[in-house]
């Protein structure tokens, strides 16, 4: 749910006229123009909006209503009474608006995730002085609280749905706050410009995919390497190791953490090819592939990636899985699985 349609709580007819067509592009041109896209944002006067929750306009129509009688039958305590309300509306709008002032927001990096999960967007928020009951969230129904925070700074892990594959950009972030009484409500939306890849969700299969291209120089054999194939021994563990390949039997028996090597010919890479498939066949293959990739690459086996005209020669570092991963989360879908 995208955060103009929570502009304001306390107007279902504004509500109404954001969510429509006209009135959300004129408001996404408005808050673009007005609070542009940066990886580091400082709440002011141009970037925080406040209005009068529901409570906070039954607030005012009974100060109203007090003054009214008060007058009428010449109560001076009903007008003090009303008076005092009126003062105590004023001095909320105050505090709640100082309750967001001077926040700091600063995107920090995203963690590796896929299509279907639900991660933690990473904020860093710091203020110069104490701010209290924080909410922030991309979809409302997700919200994080934070109950304090001061110069010290705080990490809030925003839930955010991948429910598509690619490159993703995030919907506006929003942070509200009806801090102190809950007469009115303090509110932004922000972009911290912290688009993000989701890739393919990787399924398991036993499938061998063989290459669409074979490269003559690399068909000898070479040096014995770590990946899959033939048992070669054990070697003493070292940070870092998959511990899909740590012998847990060796371990057992209290001779510690040994990791199993295994080696294939160094030469003949593993390639990977994507079918000219579509709809969900087209899904299921790119999701099969993803987690070959993953598989093969944590066992420090070459390999190449084939989808179309693009090809990425045999690798195994850190670098190419991710330029493969990114590769196949970039392939087009189709307009019926883009409106499921």
């Amino acid at each position: 749910m995208s955060a103009y349609s929570h502009a304001s709580e306390s107007h279902p007819l504004m509500r109404q006229w954001l969510k429509s067509t006209r009135g959300h592009h004129f408001w996404q041109q408005w808050l673009n123009k007005r609070l542009p896209a940066a990886r580091q944002v400082t709440l002011g006067h141009r970037s925080i909006f406040i209005l009068p929750t529901g409570f906070g306009l039954a607030w005012v129509v009974m100060v109203l209503v007090l003054y009214l009688f008060g007058t009428n039958y010449q109560n001076n305590l009903i007008i003090g009474l009303g008076l005092f309300m009126l003062s105590l509306f004023i001095t909320s709008i105050l505090v709640c608006y100082r309750n967001l002032a001077g926040i700091e927001l600063s995107a920090l990096p995203i963690p590796e995730t896929y299509q279907g999960n639900t991660l933690g967007v990473p904020v860093w928020l710091t203020s110069r002085h104490q701010n209290h009951h924080l909410q922030l969230y991309y979809d409302p129904k997700l919200s994080v609280t934070v109950a304090t925070l001061d110069n010290e700074g705080h990490e809030a892990q925003i839930p955010y749905i991948a429910v598509r594959r690619g490159h993703i950009e995030p919907p506006r972030l929003t942070l509200a706050s009806v801090y102190p009484l809950g007469l009115c409500r303090a509110w932004t939306h922000v972009n911290l410009a912290n688009a993000f890849w989701v890739y393919a969700t990787p399924i398991a299969t036993k499938t061998r995919q063989q290459s669409l291209v074979t490269d003559n120089h690399l068909s000898g054999k070479g040096a014995p390497m770590i990946g899959a194939d033939e048992f070669m021994g054990l070697r003493h563990y070292v940070r870092g190791d998959s511990l899909n390949m740590v012998a847990w039997k060796q371990w057992a028996q209290g001779k510690g953490m040994q990791v199993k090597q295994f080696h294939q010919p160094q030469g003949i890479p593993q390639w990977l090819t994507l079918p000219p498939l579509t709809g969900q066949a087209k899904e299921l293959a790119i999701s099969q592939l993803t987690y070959k990739i993953n598989e093969l690459i944590q066992q420090q086996i070459c390999v190449g990636l084939a989808i179309d005209d693009l090809r990425l020669e045999p690798d195994n570092s850190e670098s190419h899985r991710i330029r493969c991963l990114q590769a196949l989360a970039s392939v087009p879908m189709s307009r019926r699985d883009i409106d499921e």
